[in-house]
């Protein structure tokens, strides 16, 4: 528990300094004085206009040209500082951290005490790993700039990092003497501490952490977290139950006791306690949110739905419940498959705050599987209106529209959501299908086979779409050894399908070779087609071919009671009949 905590510190520390560090950096596209010192008459000119372009260029997100202009401004002068450093941000932009490198070098060449340069080498040799160009420039950052606390800080974190335990207190003991007693400072202290295995100075700071911050139980969490590294639960528990003795309903020490109970696997035993930490309105999300993620993800924990309700109606139990508590438990109850609960707490959620696209997202699902095709068609407009740039709303759009038959409406808005899918591969081949059935639907043959094959390119091996394309272009009578392939290969993927072998026969038929056909209808017959209607009816087609009369006239009959709605196939039947 204790090395969780170490590394919780760590990373809280250095959240006030990358803070800082994006503040600096995100000013870096602000106009800076532009070096033409190295430059005269018209050079300096042309340099002023380059770098001042380049910089338009950069804000209005035109990048590679903005490149351009700022290595050109480079050639014309080797010692701009500015443009290289322009260079390096736009490199780590790009993801190029050894072009940004490489810059950033020529700026801290030039100008090794710039503080801007030199954060900004900081920030690369942090994405490289290179922990020792990163120790040394925030040593010089901090010999530098002695009255900037944020460098001394993240330099006392170095030195800690390097095991320079001294040096390290000898800087948090400055620190400490200009803003006073301070949680982070002490966190850091306490690590030192440890690392030095200097238990008694650890209960030390804690106790005086405690006498400065009264009001606060947090150093008892803390304490209880140090005998936990020392594998000592019970003296841990002793901390806690020393709180709950005085204070029964006191969340902190309620969900420490739900910790040490979880993480020895005593799940049962602690649940009592993380409702009661839950339920506390003075422990932060955060704090309640690392014990509930214990219950809720150890596969040791075995807890039961009702309890995983209780924790979920626990958290949910405020004035104003976290939104991302919300939404898990909206994701919860749809995996679950609990779609009247989902939709419930999905629309409370859209209702009182309606940027929550994953409530949108539960809800929408919800109403395209029930197929509830008008309501999907008004909530996915109305999910437009928050989130216009959002391809799967577009595509929930319009798949209600496909639903309803409306075929120009819902192209409209496939149409339109296709140029916001981005690289969502899975999005993309949805849209292409559905742009491919809606452009077929309305007999726009030419856009329904350029969307089909669009959408092959990607994925050749859904055998629903070769198919369903081969289907389309045999009932054209169209580019019948293309519709062949691919409704030969839809059947090596799928050999017993019973459509996709229906659709083979077909297209083998109206290419003559009737005899394969019949070995084919009678396979799609024997698999599963003899209660589809179409595929006893190709059947009897293909008999009749074969002049085979009477077999034909009984699997038209047999067609016709499955779909008394044909009157083409009646007409047939009747046809034969007289002619008997």
């Amino acid at each position: 528990m204790f090395t969780i905590f170490l590394f919780y510190i760590n990373y809280y520390m250095r959240i006030s300094f990358a803070i800082l560090t994006i503040i600096i950096l995100s000013s870096s596209c602000k106009p800076r004085q532009v070096e033409v010192s190295n430059l005269i008459g018209n050079d300096s000119v042309k340099f002023t206009y380059i770098y001042s372009e380049a910089l338009k260029n950069r804000m209005l997100g035109q990048t590679t040209l903005a490149c351009q202009q700022f290595e050109e401004c480079l050639v014309m002068n080797p010692l701009s500082t500015a443009s290289a450093y322009q260079l390096a941000q736009l490199a780590i932009e790009a993801g190029d951290l050894d072009k940004a490198k490489n810059y950033s070098e020529i700026c801290i060449t030039n100008k090794p005490e710039n503080e801007w340069f030199l954060l900004q080498r900081a920030d690369i040799a942090k994405r490289l790993n290179e922990k020792v160009v990163y120790s040394k420039v925030y040593t010089k950052l901090a010999e530098l700039f002695p009255d900037n606390l944020n460098y001394l800080y993240e330099y006392s974190i170095i030195q800690y990092e390097d095991k320079q335990y001294n040096d390290a207190l000898v800087s948090l003991q400055k620190l400490e003497e200009e803003i006073g007693i301070n949680e982070n400072i002490s966190f850091l202290r306490n690590n030192i501490y440890f690392s030095l295995k200097r238990m008694d100075a650890i209960q030390l700071e804690l106790l005086r952490l405690s006498k400065a911050f009264p009001d606060s139980t947090r150093y008892s969490d803390m304490l209880a977290d140090f005998y936990l590294s020392y594998n000592q639960p019970e003296k841990a528990l002793n901390v806690y139950q020393a709180v709950l003795d005085i204070e029964n309903e006191n969340g902190f020490a309620n969900l420490g006791v739900a910790w040490i109970n979880g993480s020895l696997g005593k799940f049962k035993q602690g649940f009592p306690y993380l409702i009661k930490g839950i339920k506390s309105p003075l422990v932060k999300y955060e704090s309640k949110k690392k014990v509930v993620e214990l219950y809720l993800n150890s596969k040791a924990s075995q807890i039961s739905d009702d309890s995983i309700e209780a924790i979920y109606l626990a958290l949910l139990d405020t004035d104003n419940p976290e939104t991302d508590v919300l939404n898990r438990y909206i994701s919860y109850l749809f995996d679950r498959k609990d779609y009247a609960q989902a939709e419930k707490f999905a629309q409370s959620s859209i209702t009182v705050n309606p940027d929550n696209f994953t409530a949108w997202d539960v809800m929408l699902n919800i109403l395209m599987i029930q197929g509830r095709n008008e309501k999907l068609k008004e909530y996915s407009l109305k999910a437009l209106e928050y989130f216009p740039n959002h391809a799967l709303v577009f595509f929930f759009s319009g798949y209600s529209q496909f639903a309803l038959k409306q075929y120009n409406e819902a192209i409209n808005y496939f149409e339109m959501g296709l140029d916001y899918v981005g690289d969502n591969e899975n999005l993309d081949k949805q849209f292409l299908i559905y742009l491919g059935e809606s452009y077929h639907y309305i007999a726009k043959h030419k856009q329904s086979d350029s969307y089909f094959d669009k959408y092959l390119k990607i994925d050749s091996s859904n055998a629903f779409v070769l198919n369903n394309y081969a289907f389309y272009l045999v009932s054209r009578n169209t580019n019948l050894d293309k519709a062949l392939a691919l409704s030969y290969k839809s059947i090596e993927i799928e050999p017993f399908n019973s459509t996709f072998l229906d659709t083979y026969a077909w297209i083998l038929f109206n290419l003559n070779d009737v005899e394969k056909a019949k070995n084919y209808i009678e396979r799609a017959y024997k698999y599963g087609g003899n209660s589809n209607s179409l595929i006893v009816e190709h059947f009897g087609d293909i008999l009749f071919k074969k002049n085979k009369i009477d077999e034909a006239l009984e699997r038209w009959k047999e067609a016709y009671a499955l779909n008394r709605s044909n009157s083409k196939l009646l007409e047939k039947i009747n046809k034969i009949e007289l002619e008997n």
